[in-house]
Order: C-alpha cells, then sequence, then structure tokens
C-alpha cells in the first residue's frame, strides 16, 4: 500500500538574483518618472500637457500604452518576487499570473492616492 502523507516534493526555486534587482529598480524609476509628468509640485501645469496639446491622440495612446506595459511588468515583478522570495521566507504557497494580477489590482485599489 503506498504512503501518500507525505508532501510533494517542491519544485526548485529560482534564486533572487542582481538583474532582477536592477529591474525592480527600473520599475521604480519609470513609475517616478511618470508620476513627476502627471503631478508636478511647483508648476501650473504637468509637462505632460504640452504633449497633449500638440498631439491629443499620439498623447492618449502612448499613456495608454505605457499603462498597460507599466501594469504588464508590475504582475511579473510581482509573480517573480512572490515565488521567488516570499514562498521561501513565509512557507506561503506559489501564485500564477492571474492571481498577480488580482494582488496588484487590490494594492492599487488601497493604496491609490485619493
Amino acid at each position: 500500500m503506498p504512503d501518500d502523507s507525505r508532501p510533494e516534493p517542491r519544485p526548485p526555486r529560482r534564486p533572487i538574483t542582481w538583474l532582477f534587482n536592477l529591474g525592480l529598480l527600473t520599475y521604480l524609476i519609470c513609475v517616478l518618472g511618470f508620476e513627476m509628468l502627471l503631478e508636478p509640485e511647483e508648476m501650473p501645469s504637468v509637462p505632460l500637457d504640452r504633449f497633449f496639446e500638440s498631439a491629443p491622440v499620439l498623447t492618449v495612446v502612448g499613456v495608454s500604452l505605457f499603462v498597460i506595459a507599466a501594469f504588464t511588468f508590475a504582475v511579473v515583478i510581482t509573480l517573480a518576487f512572490w515565488n521567488r522570495f516570499l514562498t521561501d521566507v513565509f512557507k506561503v504557497r506559489s501564485i500564477n499570473a492571474a492571481e498577480a494580477v488580482a494582488l496588484n489590482l487590490v494594492i492599487a485599489i488601497f493604496f491609490a492616492p485619493a
């Protein structure tokens, strides 16, 4: 009679690397740069207004593509960070891409500026 009480072995995990950390830093710089374009601190208008005045359709398409790319990159980073780091430190289960999307949406909803 086979012994089914043993847990299944975990697949080998890829460790956090310097390239992964560089990706996180690049994402942070892109998000902060995009925030600077949209929310100036001491200017009467945002720098993106100049682009919008000269080419509104191109600006909307460009901003939309940037938001989609940034969100996709955030999902990839969340998925990699969760599965490479959190599963070992806190002994939680791995997540898939759909769960990483949901996690990013929940974080965006709860921590977005009002």
